[in-house]
């Protein structure tokens, strides 16, 4: 019984000891972390709204997101991850932010993000087609690749406007898909 008590106390000491003392492991992890996510706060919101990144898994943030954005942020890799070229128009000529900074972010996003998302359910099951509408390309003359910027109607006289970033183009399209006539200009159309 007395052993019983005393190795009671003992687990309860070290448990007590554990956690009442500070694991400089633990809180330079948890800095870290802080650092990258305040990094984030900084620089990524200055461009858009805040995006938690539990948004997406770990691998969708460095592989296909995250190379995205560094680009336009004057940064061309992550470690040794080399990012694709972008429109020399849509990066900037000093970076925004040092390689250390960026590589905190992608590590903030990296950590805090999860390996994968949960399966969507559906209260119930989405329909196929609409009566309303139907789906269709609604011109050949923009490249799915396009990174639309701005779409824009005028009503009034039935025109469609759209902007691609990646060449810097504005186009006018009639109602019909039809292209009326574009416009290049220094930098993307928003």
């Amino acid at each position: 019984m007395k052993n019983q008590h005393f190795f009671i106390v003992l687990v309860l000491g070290f448990v007590c000891l554990n956690f009442s003392c500070t694991n400089p492991e633990r809180e330079r992890y948890e800095a870290f972390v802080k650092e990258g996510e305040q990094l984030t706060k900084t620089y990524c919101t200055t461009c858009h709204k805040e995006t938690p990144a539990p948004l997406l898994d770990k691998e969708t943030w460095v592989y296909k997101v995250l190379p995205q954005m560094g680009p336009r942020l004057g940064l061309h890799n992550y470690k040794s991850i080399y990012y694709q070229r972008i429109n020399p128009t849509l990066v900037p000529k000093l970076p925004a932010m040092t390689q250390e900074q960026w590589e905190k972010i992608v590590d903030y996003f990296f950590i805090v993000s999860p390996d994968s998302l949960p399966k969507q359910k559906f209260e119930r099951e989405p329909k196929k087609t609409c009566k309303t509408f139907s789906a269709s390309t609604f011109s050949n003359d923009i490249s799915s690749s396009s990174i639309i910027t701005m779409l824009k109607m005028d009503t009034l006289n039935q025109y469609v406007f759209a902007a691609d970033a990646m060449n810097s183009t504005l186009f006018k399209f009639d109602y019909g898909g039809n292209l009326l006539d574009t416009m290049r200009l220094p930098s993307p159309p928003t």
